[in-house]
């Protein structure tokens, strides 16, 4: 079980280079979160977001709803029904919602991760730092070979170039 608050922070990924953002926890990246198959991955989705400009839906393909969100676990294999990982479940600001994952026993190992998917707002929310790692890691079976533990690393582009090149 894990809690991620979805707040505005204040974000430095370089030396002179910060910039407000929407992250998880405060922080960019936000938690990496470990599974194994098997588990079940209980996420509560806390936005912490105000009201913003554009929170009603407009016409599609523009940038809408900047503060509304859901998170949406790319790549793994579960339900997208109910609880699990449906992204039509959006929590508006100041709303609080739980996602149920029930990884199957079955599930490959690998990494994958959490982003937002409110249509509208996703890019400009996964642009700017709203992501998370998500490990599946291989079941224990309790053999210890001495190897050194995981790092997980990921990239994004931020461009802040003026748009002429």
């Amino acid at each position: 079980r894990v809690t991620l608050d979805v707040v505005a922070a204040r974000i430095e990924p370089a030396a002179g280079l910060s910039f407000n953002a929407r992250t998880f926890n405060g922080s960019a990246p936000g938690p990496t979160l470990v599974v194994a198959p098997g588990d079940r991955l209980v996420v509560n989705l806390r936005n912490r977001l105000g009201p913003g400009h554009g929170d009603h839906d407009e016409v599609a393909n523009t940038v809408r709803r900047p503060n509304d969100t859901v998170v949406h676990a790319h790549g793994f294999h579960v339900s997208p029904a109910g609880h699990a990982d449906n992204v039509f479940r959006v929590a508006r600001a100041g709303e609080d919602l739980e996602f149920v994952y029930d990884v199957p026993d079955t599930h490959p190992v690998g990494t994958f991760y959490l982003h937002p998917h409110v249509h509208g707002s996703s890019g400009l929310q996964s642009a700017f730092a709203l992501n998370a790692a998500l490990v599946v890691r291989q079941p224990d079976h309790g053999a210890d070979l001495g190897l050194a533990g995981d790092h997980v690393m990921m990239l994004g582009l931020v461009d802040f170039s003026s748009g002429s090149r």
